[in-house]
C-alpha cells in the first residue's frame, strides 16, 4: 500500500513504488537488492544530470523538494544525498530515459 504522505506525485509513484512504501514489511534484503544496481550519486553525476535537464540549482531543488543550498552542497561534495533522495533521483532519471524530459 502506498503511503498517502508520499511526497512524490502520482505519476512518479507509478514508476518508483519502493520509495513510497515506508515500513511495509519489505525486508532489508529486498531493499538492498533494490539499491544494488544503482550507481552512486557523486557530485559530478548530480551536476551532469542537472545540466542535462537544463535546470538551475534552484529549479532542480524545487523538482526534488529540497533547498537550493542543499543542491549546492551536494554538488560541492560537502553533503551526500540521503538514500531517499538518491532513489528519487534514480526514479526521475529512469522516467526521463523512458519518457523524455517534458514529462518530469
Amino acid at each position: 500500500m502506498i503511503s498517502s504522505n508520499c511526497p512524490l506525485n502520482k505519476e512518479v509513484r507509478k514508476h518508483c513504488i519502493p520509495n513510497c512504501i515506508p515500513h511495509s514489511g519489505l525486508d532489508i534484503l529486498t531493499l538492498l537488492d533494490y539499491n544494488k544496481g544503482m550507481d552512486p550519486w557523486t557530485p559530478e553525476r548530480i551536476i551532469m544530470y542537472r545540466k542535462h535537464l537544463g535546470l538551475t540549482q534552484l529549479e532542480f531543488a524545487a523538482l526534488l523538494g529540497v533547498q537550493r543550498n542543499y543542491i549546492h552542497m551536494l554538488e560541492k561534495g560537502l553533503r551526500t544525498p540521503s538514500p531517499t533522495l538518491s532513489r528519487l533521483m534514480d526514479c526521475l532519471e529512469q522516467k526521463e530515459e523512458n519518457h523524455g524530459k517534458r514529462n518530469l
